[in-house]
């Protein structure tokens, strides 16, 4: 709000409890350089996650297997691409392949997968666990997916990685 009058009647309005200030947001070029984990950026849930603190103490994921069941994976994402070790579509017949087909309904996996184990390459973003081993099962496409999808997929993760 850029008014001062409007401002100053807001705090003083019985009615309302609080007023803060609406900042603006830009959106960032994360592939220019990895961002350092901060309070003021994407990455501040590994902050209040205490992620980095663990990350400081040398703790990566490294020979942690941890596996996602979800919407289809950009595996072949840079920052994906060095952790994915297989995976499963549960949703498509007779496909086997979690792969998203550029579907941007289907982004959430690969969100997931990324905050997980976005891979530590000095670009873009850094995952909690960036060493981990990860697996991936398609258990919901663009229409959804059935409970037995997401059994079929979380006993294939369970089984097949030994998540």
């Amino acid at each position: 709000m850029h008014n001062a009058n409007q401002l100053t009647a807001l705090q003083r309005n019985p009615n309302v409890e609080y007023v803060e200030p609406v900042p603006m947001r830009y959106p960032m070029g994360l592939s220019d350089a990895q961002l350092v984990p901060s309070m003021n950026n994407a990455l501040y849930g590994l902050v209040t996650t205490k992620a980095v603190d663990a990350q400081a103490r040398g703790a990566t994921g490294a020979g942690i297997k941890v596996g996602v069941a979800d919407t289809g994976l950009d595996y072949g994402h840079p920052d994906i691409a060095p952790v994915y070790a297989g995976g499963i579509d549960t949703v498509s017949s007779g496909a086997n392949d979690p792969w998203w087909n550029n579907d941007p309904n289907e982004s959430h996996g690969t969100h997931v997968a990324g905050t997980i184990a976005a891979h530590n390459d000095s670009q873009g973003v850094l995952g909690v666990a960036y060493s981990v081993q990860l697996y991936h099962a398609r258990v919901l496409g663009p229409n959804g997916g059935s409970s037995a999808d997401v059994m079929e997929g979380v006993r294939w993760l369970v089984v097949t990685s030994g998540c």
